[in-house]
Parts: structure tokens; C-alpha cells; sequence
């Protein structure tokens, strides 16, 4: 849920989120859909263990509530009309390749709070350390990465629900890749101004 308020003048922001999932918990809530049009919906489970977290920089944070922080399946953070979100997405499989990866995030509730997310991949520079490094003296290469994320901008105070659509995909031993099913998740982050 987005629940956004306009604070005035003020620098925009880039709220970045990034959604943790745990693929096993993931296969094992539900049954998978073959259709990206109608993606099996997960339930928020009351306690952990959760097969999605989401996290976020402290100071975008709001006052906690249960089961609604940082590490939680839902999210309260501070935001303005004007702020930027931003949602990765990190994969815990286990001993598979297994990867959940965010293709549309949908309104499903409210009003119309955020500009429809988009799906952009980026090419950042970044250091990568060469394979087993001293400890004594830390190097580091320039390495430029793909990096997938979804991207909308705040527009308006007001409530909105939304769900995020996402594939889980597994690559087999020699590196194809399969489409294990489709599943939704209605996480709740309000922009509390």
C-alpha cells in the first residue's frame, strides 16, 4: 500500500526497497500458475517464517508497526509527491540457480498514488574483489553489472494497494533456463509524507 502526502518544498528523493525472497518458501506456498496474465496470489503468513522481506534505508523508514518494517513482509516508509521508488529484487535458493524476478507491479486498491512502475535494467559500475583476495591488503576491480529493477514516481497524496507479479525461474546444469511458475504478493509500503 502506497499512502503518499505532499510536504511542500523539499528535495525529491530515491527510495530504493529491496524485496528478499526465498524461493523454496516461495514453490512450497502455493500452487504455480503457468500464466504471467494470472499469477498465483500468496498469502502474508502472520509470523516468520516469510518466503518475501522487504528492506529499505533507515532514514525512510517510519515508526515501526508489527509485522511492518525493515525484514518484514511489509514496509512503512517516509515519502513526498515528488520522491522516486525504486524495487530490486535478491533471490535466496538454496542448492538451485532458482531466481524471482519482478515483472509488474500493479494497483489494486486505493487511488491512484504512483505513476505505473517500469521495469529498467541499468549497467552500473561496481568493485568486485579478484577471487581469493588477500586479507592483508584489499584490492578491487571496476566491474561494470546488469542490474534489473522496477521504478515509479510518487504523484499525489493518497492510499494506494498494490501487488507485485513475479516469475520464478531455475537454470538446469547446463545453463538453460525454465520457468517454474507465476505468483503474486500484495506488500504493503505507505508513503507516510
Amino acid at each position: 500500500m502506497i499512502e503518499a502526502h505532499d510536504k511542500g518544498e523539499r528535495r525529491m528523493a530515491q527510495i530504493n526497497i529491496v524485496m528478499v525472497f526465498d524461493a523454496q518458501a516461495v514453490l512450497s506456498a502455493g500452487s504455480p500458475s503457468s500464466s504471467s496474465t494470472q499469477p498465483t496470489g500468496l498469502a502474508h503468513p502472520p509470523s516468520p517464517p516469510y518466503f518475501a522481506y522487504m528492506i529499505t534505508e533507515q532514514q525512510y523508514l517510519a515508526q515501526p508497526v508489527q509485522n511492518a518494517g525493515n525484514a518484514t513482509p511489509n514496509l512503512i516508509i517516509n515519502a513526498t509527491v515528488g520522491d522516486t521508488v525504486n524495487w530490486y529484487a535478491v533471490t535466496l535458493s538454496g542448492d538451485q540457480p532458482t531466481y524471482c524476478i519482478p515483472y509488474n507491479i500493479t494497483q489494486f486498491s486505493g487511488s491512484t498514488v504512483m505513476t505505473t512502475p517500469i521495469g529498467l535494467t541499468a549497467q552500473p559500475t561496481v568493485p568486485v574483489p579478484p577471487p581469493q583476495q588477500s586479507t592483508s591488503n584489499p584490492t578491487w576491480t571496476a566491474t561494470q553489472q546488469y542490474q534489473y529493477f522496477m521504478t515509479s514516481n510518487v504523484l499525489s497524496p493518497g492510499t494506494e494497494g498494490y501487488q507485485v507479479w513475479f516469475q520464478v525461474v531455475q537454470m538446469g546444469t547446463s545453463g538453460s533456463l525454465s520457468t517454474l511458475g507465476y505468483y503474486y504478493w500484495d506488500p504493503s509500503v505507505q508513503v507516510l509524507g
